[in-house]
């Protein structure tokens, strides 16, 4: 499914197709957060496929607004996991190493050539 999440401090707008699929779990949300301490208003736009969240920043984090999508499956996952950002500093440190290793044997190979001609032209 395509998600998209904008988020302003005091202003959040997630993007589902769950909004579109399941309207009764929508509405369900939408009375879930509207009952949050620091909530102005919560709006449901069925054709956008879309709820925007008005909220007092000093009040409440976008992050428990998000935690309240997945609760109820209208987000996968829109919080960075602690274990995908590891995997990807894993990943991205694999790739790095795999990079400098092609370099390095490119580097050595047009050395050995370089000698090669040199001794070869002697």
């Amino acid at each position: 499914m395509a998600y998209y999440i904008h988020s302003l401090p005091g202003r959040l707008r997630v993007r589902s197709p769950f909004i579109k699929h399941y309207p009764t779990q929508a509405e369900v949300l939408k009375g879930r957060i509207a009952g949050l301490p620091g909530v102005q208003s919560v709006k449901i736009n069925p054709h956008a496929r879309s709820i925007t969240v008005l909220y007092h920043a000093q009040e409440l984090a976008a992050d428990t607004l998000l935690e309240m999508f997945e609760e109820v499956g209208c987000l996968e996952s829109a919080l960075p996991s602690r274990d995908r950002s590891a995997a990807a500093v894993k990943a991205g440190e694999m790739f790095g190493k795999a990079v400098f290793d092609v370099f390095i044997a490119k580097a050595l190979e047009r050395s050995v050539v370089s000698l090669l001609a040199a001794l070869k032209s002697r």
